[in-house]
């Protein structure tokens, strides 16, 4: 009975699964196992099976009858704590945190008592262990870390219950909605704006009144921005970035600080997103501005609404700045864009709509005939044919340089052929399509002073 209903916990790592072998193990008086008892469980049932039997079965019989037995062996040290195998954390994650919940603005109060009892499981497990850490954030709790390194996770999650002080997307700030004073975290705040709940103008307001430390971190924290609020419903950059401008554009010590938190080696860990702070720089210190930076803080994941506030600030850029900037984001062969989340945990996963590059801001250029002529001079050295989604976006990017690429590319295409002649070609057709047709000269009526 108690195998039986290990295996379907394995088979189907569901809260009520979960409650099934506490069950089994409650109606077994006496039952104990030792280490090497466990040893001697079948091979797939060892990590989860075997350290939940190797739990329950050490536990008061009211504690295991307790629906909620995890958190209460965790409460009384029952489980081991930081010895948990990665395995079982990651079958826990799904058992008691079903998918399809949104749970994003949840704080942890408003947990249950066995997803609370999980987290505390998470707040001492390694951190290399990534899955179970993924796993918590892919339900949608906002567990999410906020820079590469491993500890962060764990820390993501400690700041999450309180263990320790919050982060910039834990952080609790006071505000007014709907005439009513709260103090909710800012990943509550972000969430709820994303999903309408809340206007974007009362967050702003919470910021805004917030200490300056407080809200150059939040700015930094959410313009990652973090996982779960990335993968949220109707997620766009462009409902929370004029909020944290606005809110971090308050006075002249805020713009400064702001300035400076742009040379921080934490953000530049971050993937350099710190999108609301080199905004601020841009139109309060653009000569401060060092453009190759720049344009890698740029080089962000192109998650919905990103496009348009990237160009927006490479748009409020000038001269050397501007330049480096474009020279940096370069215009290699674009990647044709999957599904996905849009995010580059793994460095060898390949899903998500890829990272925002010199295409998508090539028409800004100030010198728009030498970065047609640059463009058009990598796109020839491209050896494979175009996929379509790739060919759609240089296309884009061209037409937004004409006239001036027009001759650069008649020049190109007299020069032999290429993979890639075809888009250039539809460039010029476009091209042409749009010029005004040559109007004949109007005949002179002659007045009365030339009869």
């Amino acid at each position: 009975m108690v195998l039986s209903a290990g295996a379907r916990l394995l088979a189907s790592p569901t809260s009520a699964r979960w409650r099934e072998l506490c069950a089994a193990v409650a109606a077994v008086p006496g039952l104990r196992l030792a280490a090497r008892e466990v040893a001697a469980l079948p091979v797939g049932f060892r990590d989860v099976v075997g350290w939940a039997l190797r739990v329950l079965a050490g536990a008061d019989a009211a504690a295991v009858a307790d629906p909620d037995a995890l958190t209460t062996l965790l409460d009384d040290g029952a489980a081991g704590r930081g010895e948990v195998p990665e395995g079982v954390l990651t079958t826990l994650v799904a058992a008691v945190f079903p998918p399809g919940r949104s749970r994003g603005a949840a704080t942890v109060d408003e947990l249950s008592p066995i997803e609370r009892g999980v987290l505390r499981l998470l707040a001492d497990a390694d951190p290399y262990d990534e899955a179970p850490f993924a796993a918590v954030v892919a339900a949608g709790l906002p567990t999410s870390w906020l820079d590469d390194y491993a500890v962060s996770r764990v820390r993501a999650v400690r700041s999450y219950l309180g263990v320790e002080p919050p982060d910039g997307y834990r952080v609790v700030v006071a505000g007014t909605v709907a005439g009513r004073r709260v103090a909710w975290p800012a990943f509550r705040w972000a969430h709820r704006v994303i999903a309408g709940e809340v206007p974007a103008t009362a967050f702003g307001a919470a910021v805004g009144a917030a200490p300056r430390a407080t809200r150059i971190a939040i700015a930094t924290a959410l313009s990652v921005p973090p996982a779960d609020l990335a993968a949220a419903p109707g997620y766009d950059r462009r409902r929370l970035h004029a909020v944290l401008v606005d809110a971090l554009d308050v006075d002249r010590a805020t713009r400064v600080a702001a300035v400076a938190r742009l040379g921080d080696p934490d953000v530049e860990l971050a993937g350099g997103a710190a999108l609301p702070l080199l905004a601020i720089a841009a139109a309060v210190a653009p000569d401060d501005i060092d453009g190759d930076a720049a344009g890698y803080r740029l080089g962000m994941p192109r998650l919905p609404g990103t496009v348009e506030v990237v160009r927006e600030v490479v748009g409020a850029l000038r001269g050397a700045a501007l330049a480096g900037a474009l020279d940096r984001l370069g215009t290699d062969e674009p990647e044709a864009a999957e599904p996905g989340d849009g995010r580059d945990d793994d460095e060898d996963d390949d899903d998500g709509p890829g990272d925002i590059d010199g295409w998508d801001v090539l028409d800004l250029a100030e010198d728009r005939e030498d970065r047609a002529a640059r463009a058009v001079a990598a796109i020839r050295t491209w050896d494979d044919p175009p996929a379509a989604a790739a060919a759609a976006r240089v296309l884009q990017a061209l037409r937004g340089l004409c006239p001036e690429v027009v001759p650069v590319i008649a020049r190109a295409l007299a020069d032999g052929a290429r993979p890639w002649d075809g888009v250039l070609r539809a460039v010029t057709a476009t091209a042409a399509r749009r010029r005004p047709a040559k109007l004949a000269p109007r005949r002179m009526r002659r007045g009365p002073a030339a009869r």
